[in-house]
């Protein structure tokens, strides 16, 4: 009973998306119809640009909303095999090209090997399509800059035709691996702790796979990639007579794959070196689509210098490396993610004044009571409007300047007003240096320091509570692990040197804790830090 609900659940869903995909179809067609015609029109490079990313999102939506369809029709068993001879090479790297702008933009080796002489293949044009061009997207997607993508095409046994995606991206856990290709199974990627694609694509590409009298399946290891392998018949024999082409069908479209070159604006340059003439101030954008990317700093490059980054690992690169005035960062996305990034430059002395912008797909508070716990100034939820991100940027750095020079010095103040030290502070100062110089002692707590201050242990709690406004357990473990990540950049020793050092007994404790804190490792930390300088 419980199996047949779930099916039942299962085809209401696909209903009902279908139901939603034709409503959808009609205001699509009527947007991109006439982005058609104003793409032909003699207009300037910005708006050419602006209506390229405007069509080609059009066109991936499309996409999505095929599939659906496509999906109720396989289900239906009203998607019906089309076979004809095809030249596989050829074929496959067509498809491959709407995907060469991608791999270049994010510096990704791509490439196809094939089997000599190879003959002609009896294939579903559409049906191939859809597939290849879903494992593909996949690959692009969990394949960081860099990495490598190839297509193997090669036969087996004279009697399958075997084509493998291959990638070295994340790779997938083994007990994932068995749930991929079903319906609405959606992948949890460990590093961004998010649920990741529609968990339609796979379903359909195995599905259509096994139209095709073939199968799909998957090799994958955790951290080192993943390899699909489609496998169909290479024999004429293999196809009923009415599963072959009459020739009177279209040819599928290929459709576009937004990458970095299909939204250019072409006076870029120019307005970046206006920008650097006017002497002004800085933003870095950290966002992991290219189109979005692009977006932005085409609307922000004739007001500020712009600096980009696709991924968190590269935004705090260049975040020490040119300390911008704004920080606008995207939340997912691969290496390290937007709130890791916020948390990695609130807690740097470098860069712990810049104000951070995130912007994010996810609108609940709770998403949003994250950002700002680790220390966001702004939250803009997607869609955004422009003229936002604009005003959000003009606001902080115009309150940055504000403080500066509130506490710039602007009013005189005496030496002996300087050297005027509250009973609080003079606690916290002989806190401290009691802290720093029994850092190694892995028993240190409320008690020894209330008989080393000679202060009640209440009273100290108390007091030291409504000086730091933290509990004086965290305000230790904390202030270890701040030395600790200090020790790492700045002094040549082991983990293990270092955990003993700020007290830890444990060195599994000490990297758990570590992670919990910094966000990552302490070997990625020291990997990450040592990178950006």
């Amino acid at each position: 009973m419980e199996k047949e609900q779930q099916k039942q659940l299962s085809e209401s869903k696909v209903q009902f998306f279908t139901d939603i995909s034709h409503e959808i179809r009609t205001p699509l067609t009527l947007i991109i119809g006439p982005l058609e015609k104003m793409m032909g029109m003699k207009v300037n490079d910005s708006m050419r640009a602006s209506f390229r990313i405007m069509y080609q999102n059009a066109i991936r939506i499309l996409r999505l909303i095929n599939q659906l369809m496509d999906l109720k029709a396989v289900d239906n068993r009203k998607l019906k095999l089309k076979v004809e001879p095809v030249d596989i090479s050829l074929f496959i790297s067509n498809i491959m090209d709407s995907f060469t702008d991608l791999a270049n933009a994010r510096q990704i080796h791509f490439r196809m090997n094939t089997e000599e002489h190879l003959p002609l293949v009896f294939i579903d044009k559409d049906c191939l399509d859809k597939i290849i061009f879903n494992l593909l997207s996949n690959a692009f997607k969990f394949t960081p800059q860099g990495g490598n993508i190839s297509i193997d095409v090669q036969t087996e046994r004279s009697e399958l035709l075997v084509i493998s995606v291959q990638d070295s991206g994340i790779g997938i856990q083994k007990e994932q691996q068995v749930h991929i290709f079903d319906r609405f199974y959606q992948v949890l990627d460990g590093n961004r702790n998010t649920k990741i694609g529609t968990g339609i694509g796979l379903h359909l590409s195995k599905m259509m796979a096994e139209l095709h009298h073939g199968s799909l399946q998957v090799e994958s290891e955790p951290g080192e990639g993943s390899r699909f392998f489609v496998r169909i018949p290479l024999k004429e024999t293999a196809y009923k007579t009415d599963e072959y082409s009459d020739g009177r069908e279209e040819s599928p479209v290929i459709m576009f794959q937004p990458s970095i070159s299909s939204f250019h604006d072409e006076n870029t340059e120019e307005k970046k070196a206006k920008a650097k003439k006017k002497g002004q101030e800085s933003v870095l954008i950290v966002e992991d689509d290219t189109d979005i990317l692009r977006y932005m700093e085409s609307e922000l490059v004739a007001n500020y210098h712009v600096y980009t980054a696709i991924n968190g690992k590269e935004g705090l690169t260049k975040a020490l490396q040119y300390l911008p005035d704004v920080i606008i960062s995207d939340v997912v996305m691969p290496e390290t993610d937007g709130l890791t990034l916020c948390k990695l430059i609130k807690t740097n002395e470098k860069t712990c004044h810049i104000p951070v912008i995130l912007l994010t797909a996810k609108t609940s508070i709770e998403q949003r009571i994250e950002g700002l716990e680790v220390g966001a100034d702004s939250y803009i939820p997607k869609p955004f409007n422009m003229k936002h991100i604009q005003t959000r940027i003009e606001k902080l750095i115009h309150l940055r300047e504000t403080l500066k020079q509130k506490y710039s010095g602007e009013l005189e103040i005496s030496e002996d007003e300087i050297n005027v030290v509250t009973s609080d502070e003079k606690l916290l100062h002989r806190f401290n240096e009691k802290l720093k110089q029994n850092m190694m002692n892995p028993d240190l707590n409320v008690d020894y320091f209330s008989k080393e201050l000679g202060i009640s242990r209440v009273h100290l709690n108390r007091r030291l509570k409504a000086i730091i406004k933290d509990s004086p357990g965290n305000y230790i473990r904390n202030y270890r692990l701040k030395h600790a990540a200090w020790l790492l950049i700045n002094k040549n020793m082991t983990i293990a040197e270092i955990t003993y050092a700020v007290g830890f007994s444990s060195q599994a404790h000490f990297s758990t804790i570590f992670k919990k804190h910094y966000g990552m490792t302490p070997k990625e930390y020291v990997e990450t830090y040592k990178n950006a300088e």
